[in-house]
């Protein structure tokens, strides 16, 4: 929810600055993507899943961000 709020708050301020808008989208996947391998790592223990994960996480933000460039 706060990268989303982010996000929504970083497109409001900054509409003249789509170079910027893009960085930031790339800088709050990343973080996501990071987040959720953290995550799975806490919760399961298992390293090798958490990082697949975070690939897996990582692939689709930069799959859905290539599709609204």
């Amino acid at each position: 929810m706060a990268l989303l709020a982010l996000h929504t708050t970083t497109k409001r301020s900054l509409p003249a600055l789509p170079h910027f808008h893009w960085h930031v989208k790339v800088e709050s996947a990343v973080a996501f993507a990071v987040g959720a391998g953290l995550s799975a790592l806490l919760v399961s223990g298992h390293f090798f899943g958490a990082a697949t994960l975070t690939i897996i996480v990582a692939a689709v933000i930069a799959h859905a961000l290539s599709c609204t460039r």
